[in-house]
Formats: structure tokens, C-alpha cells, sequence
């Protein structure tokens, strides 16, 4: 289930990992109460409240008053967010032809090769090159709407500032705040669960792939594959998915005419620190007045660069199940570096305790997706060798639970084609 699990806290279940789904995902959308055998899961507890923590002031985005939340976006914003919203919805609609060509059965070697038969006029591949901040103020999207708007929406879906993130997942992360998103009733786990036992696919617990050598059939003369496990389990086969990093699997390759080479821009992923917290947060630590306690501080507080806060959000979260979460709310906090008892003592005005009698919180460190500072200069092909197909090369482009599914069934596309000939 890679990145989508859930984790306990409090005797109840949250998502960990990937958390929501957007409307447009078609193939995620798909599975859920098909092959996943589960339905939707939407919003849930709290107050609908939402705003940036920005030097010493605490800004709102959402509150229970629609009309005048709209007004005063507008009155901060100006046209910047109707232009935001725009190449948005602009990337998604071009984004959206991968179904049309991948259910006509075309497979791609590369990740450029896809995103110029997405858009052939190259918009989409020179997104994933360019600096986030410089392509919207070249389109004409304000400094200040950058700072705050786009900031809170890089930060929640990558951990990542504006200044620091290329344009495509920058765009990604603006959709993740949009309308409409879902979770798995469950968990989103379930749909990765549901696919592995709908394919029939035999899944080794516990073990890794630890090389891979090409060999030659001796009879047909085509190329198999070796693949050597941690536990020292030998498969030889027809072909190979890779579905992990390569930065991260330490895979030896062997005998392959092009050995798979990580390039040095494609190195590095982002570290986040998720924490759970079952308690009530401090208003005063986010500037807010201490009213806001309780029930009333927002259901998502992003804070901003330059803040120099120990956190990047803090999110009220929902149980996997869609029931009611019972006790004090439960929280999840990402940051850039681990959260001890004493900051979180500073965060919190009170914290439960389970029935175990354990503080309750729960933190967890991710490598969660690539550091987006800078495009790479090229993409790790999706074909490796002849029946070698990677998945993972696609997330440098942007990461989200469809991307990996888009390319999972790329490669499955690519294999039926090379076996086909």
C-alpha cells in the first residue's frame, strides 16, 4: 500500500499517508466501490474554519459566512485567484486526456514522451522545469496571493514553499484545495488492497528486491530477468515492474545494456514528520485569541515562511470510518523536523491520554515525495530494458496517489506491448 495507511490513535483509526482524492482522479474515483468494495468518504468534523498564520496575525480563509469569506478574499486577492483557479482548472483539463490515450492502449517509454501526448504544445513538460514562483507572476498572479494562497497549498500537499517547488506540482497542490475531495471509506489503503486482491498478483511480505540481472533465454534467445531478494530469494522472469524509487531501493542492475542511471538533480525527497495529537491546540500559539479554543479553532491553520514556527499546518482530522471522533479532537501536524513532548506541550493546551495510559500522539517520519526545488533534467525512463518497466520516475513530475496509478497502468501497457511482439 506504499504511502496510503492509516495510523491509531486514541483506539481509532486515521489516514497517515495520502489522504484525499479529487474528483477528476478517474481511476481512483473508479475503484472506490469496485475493486476497493467501499464508498466515500466526505469531509467531516468541525467548524469549516480555515487561515495562515503570517508574521503576527492570523488571517482567515474560510469561515461559516460564505458571502463574506468570498469578499474578503476578493478585496485581499483581486483577479489573482480567478487566475489561479484558471490555469488550474486549464492543467486539469489537459491533464484528464491521459484516460482517452492510455485506454486506447498507448504506452510511453518516458515521461516527457506522456506529458506531450497529454499537451502537444509542450506546456505541461516546461511546467515541470520551471520555477513555481516566476511562472505565476509571469502569468500575472500577485507576489502577496503567491506568499499566502499558494504557500498554504504547497506547504499542506508537499511540505514545500512556492520559492522553492516547480510549476507542476505547485498546480497539483492548488488542486488539492479545490472542491470535492474524498477520502476511502476505510481507509485509502483499501484500494490498493482491493487491486492486489482483484489482480490475483502474489505479494512477498516483508522482502525487497535486492538485484536484478539481465540474462538471455537459452532457448528463445530473449532477455529474462534474475531478480535476487534480501532474503535471498531468486525469481527469473519474463519482466519486471519497479514500483519504489530507485534513489531509495539500492537495486544493483546487472548485464543490462543501459544501466539505470538516477540523475543528480532527481536525488533528493522530502522528509515530513506527521504528528498526531488527541487534545485541544493553543490559540495563542498561532496569534489567535484565546475564544478560539476548543471548538472554535479552525479545522486547518497553515503557517507561513518566515514565521519560524515548529510546524507547516495543523489539520482536525476524521476517522478513517467516518465516525465520530470520540474525546478531544484528534490532530495531525506536519513539520520539517520532529516534534518533541516540550513544543508540543507549547502547541497544545492539553493533550489526552489513551486508555493505554500513553501520551497520546503519534509521530511518524516520511520520505513522503521528491524535493521539488529544481525540474530534473531529464526523467528516468519508464522502460528500463526491453520488459523493465519503472513507475516511480513519474512522481518527479508531481506525486499523488492517481499519478502513481497512471503510471502503474503505463507500465502494465508498456509490458502487454513488448510481450505482444
Amino acid at each position: 500500500t506504499g504511502r496510503t495507511r492509516s495510523v491509531g490513535v486514541g483506539g481509532q483509526e486515521f489516514e497517515e499517508g495520502g489522504s484525499v482524492i479529487h474528483p477528476k482522479n478517474q481511476y481512483m474515483k473508479g475503484f472506490v466501490g469496485s475493486v476497493a468494495n467501499t464508498s466515500k468518504r466526505l469531509g467531516g468534523e468541525g467548524n469549516g474554519y480555515s487561515g495562515i498564520v503570517h508574521k503576527d496575525d492570523f488571517f482567515y480563509f474560510t469561515t461559516d459566512n460564505k458571502v463574506a469569506d468570498d469578499v474578503r478574499l476578493a478585496w485581499r486577492y483581486g483577479l489573482s485567484l480567478l487566475k489561479v483557479q484558471e490555469l488550474v482548472d486549464d492543467v486539469l483539463k489537459k491533464f484528464s486526456q491521459i484516460y482517452n490515450l492510455q485506454n486506447s492502449g498507448e504506452a510511453f517509454a518516458t515521461v516527457p514522451d506522456m506529458l506531450m501526448a497529454m499537451d502537444p504544445t509542450g506546456e505541461l513538460l516546461n511546467m515541470t522545469k520551471a520555477a513555481g514562483s516566476s511562472f505565476l507572476l509571469d502569468r500575472g498572479i500577485s507576489k502577496l496571493t503567491i506568499d499566502e494562497v499558494v504557500a498554504a497549498a504547497t506547504r499542506v500537499n508537499y511540505n514545500q514553499d512556492p520559492d522553492d517547488i516547480i510549476a507542476f506540482p505547485m498546480l497539483v497542490a492548488l488542486a488539492g484545495m479545490q472542491g470535492g475531495l474524498f477520502s476511502v471509506k476505510g481507509g485509502n489503503h483499501l484500494v490498493a488492497d482491493g487491486l492486489k486482491a482483484h489482480s490475483g498478483a502474489r505479494l512477498p511480505s516483508g522482502d525487497h528486491a535486492m538485484s536484478i540481472e539481465r540474462v538471455l533465454n537459452e532457448t528463445t534467445g530473449k532477455p529474462q530477468y534474475v531478480v535476487t531478494t534480501g532474503e535471498g530469494t531468486v525469481y527469473t522472469l519474463d519482466g519486471v515492474v519497479i514500483a519504489a524509487p530507485l534513489q531509495l531501493a539500492d537495486i544493483k542492475f546487472s548485464n543490462f545494456p543501459r544501466t539505470p542511471v538516477v540523475p543528480s538533480c532527481c536525488q533528493s525527497y522530502q522528509t515530513v514528520y506527521a504528528t498526531f495529537v488527541k487534545g485541544r491546540p493553543r490559540p495563542s500559539y498561532v496569534n489567535l485569541p484565546a475564544d478560539k479554543s476548543g471548538v472554535n479553532y479552525p479545522d486547518l491553520v497553515v503557517t507561513l515562511p518566515g514565521t519560524n514556527m515548529s510546524f507547516t499546518c495543523i489539520g482536525r482530522e476524521s476517522t478513517v470510518t467516518g465516525e465520530l471522533v470520540s474525546g478531544a479532537p484528534v490532530w495531525k501536524l506536519f513539520s520539517r523536523a520532529p516534534l518533541s513532548n516540550a513544543t508540543l506541550h507549547e502547541i497544545f493546551e492539553s493533550m489526552e491520554y489513551s486508555w493505554q495510559g500513553h501520551d497520546a500522539h503519534v509521530s511518524k517520519q516520511w520520505l513522503a515525495y521528491p524535493h521539488y526545488g529544481a525540474g530534473p533534467e531529464e526523467f528516468i525512463p519508464f522502460l528500463l530494458d526491453d520488459a523493465v518497466a519503472y513507475t516511480n520516475t513519474f512522481e518527479w513530475a508531481a506525486s499523488a496517489m492517481e499519478m502513481s496509478v497512471i503510471a502503474g497502468r503505463n507500465a502494465a501497457l508498456l509490458l502487454r506491448k513488448h510481450f505482444a511482439h
